[in-house]
């Protein structure tokens, strides 16, 4: 039994993108912070592989889907969001 409402992160396979590459085409990638509810801070890469005018993060986090995705180092992620207390976008300098 495990208690699935309390999983924060899926770790995918190796060599598995977060995003499928047909969604990738003009996709801008933004560097983020994300705080968890059990303390938690994940720091890494998104997609965000939505419609133009729905590109900041805050959009991204708030698309319907019950997960995120997220690289970390190479390694992709699927957050889950009702796990998420905040999410900081990390400027580029």
């Amino acid at each position: 039994f495990v208690a699935t409402e309390h999983i924060v992160a899926i770790a995918l396979p190796p060599g598995v993108p977060a995003v499928p590459d047909d969604e990738l085409v003009d996709a801008p990638v933004r560097r983020v912070c994300v705080e968890t509810v059990g303390g938690a801070s994940i720091e890494g890469r998104v997609t965000i592989a939505m419609p133009i005018y729905q590109q900041r993060v805050n959009d991204w986090l708030n698309n319907p889907e019950p997960y995120v995705a997220i690289d970390v180092e190479g390694c992709a992620y699927l957050l889950r969001k009702s796990q998420v207390i905040r999410i900081t976008e990390i400027r580029e300098v």
